[in-house]
């Protein structure tokens, strides 16, 4: 699948060029690009890191254009999952693959100073009518078990069954969602 958006760098520029889905990556930017994680990028501080690229200024590009984000390739999904959940104050601490080629994404988060909390993230970027049903998180549930993790989330870029949203919350505190229109207000409302 061919990127039909532009890529945005973390000082608003856009990234020129060719934008394949089969192009190198290293950890998200593109093969040569500066390896930085834009969270962590002081604009003040070092300007050759504004070179990389800002995956929440990028889905907002695609979502002002009148694109849904279920248009982003997955890699740019993916790295978009991961600046949200660095802006929650989650730190990525393993990806992997997981069956079937679907990724899982591994975070801890110090809560009150107390205890860490292990979280995994099964993200699924559907098109906005194709819907997540229980079969889905039922595999959330398992892969929460299998890695010893206290909470899972499952987000997608379209919509959960009712059957779906209600297994999801009868394991309160333990399994949430994150669907289409909340992912689309949390890239509004962190680029604001």
């Amino acid at each position: 699948m061919k990127r039909n958006y532009p890529l945005i760098r973390i000082d608003g520029s856009i990234h020129d060029g060719e934008y394949h889905e089969n192009q190198d990556y290293e950890d998200g930017y593109l093969k040569g690009e500066k390896i930085v994680h834009p969270i962590y990028v002081d604009k003040e501080e070092d300007i050759d890191n504004r070179c990389a690229i800002n995956y929440l200024l990028t889905a907002l590009g695609v979502l002002e254009s009148g694109k849904d984000l279920s248009e982003l390739i997955y890699q740019d999904f993916r790295e978009l999952i991961k600046e949200i959940f660095i802006k929650r104050g989650w730190n990525i601490s393993e990806t992997t693959n997981h069956k079937n080629d679907s990724w899982i994404l591994i975070t801890t988060n110090l809560n009150d100073e107390v205890a860490y909390i292990g979280c995994i993230c099964l993200p699924r970027k559907y098109s906005i009518h194709r819907k997540i049903g229980v079969k889905v998180i039922k595999e959330l549930k398992q892969l929460i078990t299998d890695n010893n993790v206290s909470i899972g989330y499952i987000i997608t870029t379209s919509k959960l069954t009712r059957d779906a949203i209600k297994l999801i919350n009868e394991q309160p505190f333990r399994m949430f969602y994150i669907d289409n229109e909340m992912l689309e207000r949390e890239v509004v409302g962190y680029t604001l």
